[in-house]
């Protein structure tokens, strides 16, 4: 099975306060690699998306990815790169680290030693899709970061995988960004951007107290 790996940065190679020089290919497992200049998550948009989502275009007669990356904004990156494949073949893993590598508590190893396993899973049960791997293995479009201490991701429930129909994987790289993101809380007025093409609403809800 050959696996490609991307990595972009992260916590997963950072160094003290900085990011430094960190060369994945020091790790045995991985062989086929590609190496961003290293970024912080919190610092990507959806240009680094495309990016990230073309190098795994360009590269598919691998059997599946595993991408590298920082924490925080995985689970928009790992999302939004699952709507962009359609008809996807191959399965697709982001993982990163909450300790660095070069720590001894690190969990980076186990994170990646995890992602593997899963990977060979996904490949043998032909599970087509887009996952985030920490403790254990997620939809990405499912998943969300939080700030649990025994994982940085959580997701509600797990989907049945989507079925292959050996048809052509195409990419989808025309991203709209005008998106306007907004928290109603009572007794507030909005103003709503002239260019925004699509808006998001998160609302507060609860239990009914009537019964």
């Amino acid at each position: 099975m050959k696996i490609l790996y991307i990595y972009t940065g992260g916590t997963f190679g950072k160094h003290a306060d900085y990011f430094d020089n960190f060369n994945c290919k020091k790790l045995a497992i991985c062989k086929d690699i590609i190496e961003y200049t290293p970024i912080d998550s919190s610092l990507m948009n959806s240009k680094d998306w495309v990016n990230i989502a073309t190098d795994i275009y360009n590269n598919y007669e691998y059997d599946g990815f595993i991408v590298i990356m920082g924490t925080d904004t995985m689970a928009y990156c790992a999302s939004a790169i699952a709507f962009m494949f359609e008809n996807m073949s191959k399965p697709i893993i982001f993982t990163g680290a909450m300790i660095p590598l070069i720590l001894k508590n690190t969990d980076a190893v186990h994170n990646l030693q995890n992602s593997i396993h899963y990977m060979k899973y996904a490949v043998r049960k032909k599970m087509h899709q887009v996952f985030i791997c920490f403790d254990k293995l997620y939809q990405a479009v499912r998943c969300t970061k939080t700030t649990m201490p025994t994982s940085p991701f959580a997701a509600k429930s797990f989907n049945k995988t989507r079925k292959s129909y050996n048809r052509k994987v195409t990419l989808q790289l025309n991203m709209d960004t005008p998106i306007l993101v907004v928290k109603i809380t009572p007794n507030n007025d909005y103003t709503i951007p002239i260019n925004t093409k699509a808006i998001i609403f998160e609302l507060w809800f609860g239990k009914c107290s009537y019964k």
